[in-house]
């Protein structure tokens, strides 16, 4: 049994390394179902080996295809849980999801929209209600701003703070939620871009921190398709916003 459980550990660690990189401890997982395949392969075999009749004179262990089939099951089970693990732990921790689209108006026109913070909800699907703190005036960098953030099935308050203001190019704020959250060093970011005479292309960008292996892990396979759509969403209404008749 040892044979193959080396051999089939060896696969799961040298396969991802030679892709991803090496996880370090993060490859430990995969002991798991190197152990299981390999028992499982070594019960399969083991009929063969005793030829029916173990060395008592009483007949060998019969084969039994449920051990065979659950065995099979869980060690691929374990095996893709390990591998994603270790994908994770060599994954970026740093994510940046954009959208772009080109709007058939003016830089200008676009741009007014996009610093209109006060109804910011009538393009943004996620970030409503926003309210300067303190003495409030004209955008800036540095601006400070309480929001409500709708996150899926759920809404919670955030401060948003301004770190980028190039009038009719790029603006872009950090998105702090109140209460915790798994990502870190959230930041929205819109650059406009002139396109002929009356195009503007919009390039609309999430970036935000993952540090955890795990916290990667329920990113990638529970919350980057939402943040995708979202992406799209927005931009799609910015364009409807900017092109609304007034």
């Amino acid at each position: 049994m040892l044979v193959p459980f080396l051999i089939i550990l060896g696969v799961l660690v040298l396969v991802p390394t030679l892709i991803w990189g090496f996880a370090g401890p993060w490859a430990l997982p995969a002991i798991l179902p190197a152990f299981v395949l390999a028992a499982t392969w070594r019960h399969l075999k083991l009929p063969r080996e005793q030829r029916a009749v173990g060395p008592d004179g009483q007949p060998g262990p019969a084969l039994r295809p449920g051990v065979l089939v659950l065995g099979g099951l869980f060690g691929l089970v374990t095996g893709a849980a390990a591998l994603i693990l270790m994908w994770a732990a060599e994954a970026p921790s740093t994510i940046r999801i954009a959208s772009e689209v080109v709007i058939g108006a003016e830089r200008e026109a676009v741009w007014s929209a996009v610093v209109d913070l006060p109804n910011r909800k009538a393009w943004s699907p996620w970030i409503a209600d926003t309210e300067p703190i303190g003495r409030g005036g004209a955008p800036a960098v540095g601006n400070q701003y309480r929001a409500t953030l709708a996150l899926e099935r759920y809404t919670v308050p955030a401060e948003l703070v301004v770190t980028a203001f190039e009038p009719a190019e790029r603006f872009a704020w950090r998105v702090v939620p109140q209460g915790g959250s798994q990502l870190d060093e959230i930041v929205e970011t819109v650059t406009l871009t002139r396109e002929g005479d009356v195009l503007t292309r919009v390039h609309y960008e999430l970036a935000y921190e993952v540090p955890t292996v795990l916290g990667r892990v329920g990113e990638r396979i529970a919350m980057r398709g939402a943040v995708e759509r979202l992406a799209e969403t927005t931009t799609d209404l910015l364009r409807q916003r900017v092109l609304m008749p007034r």
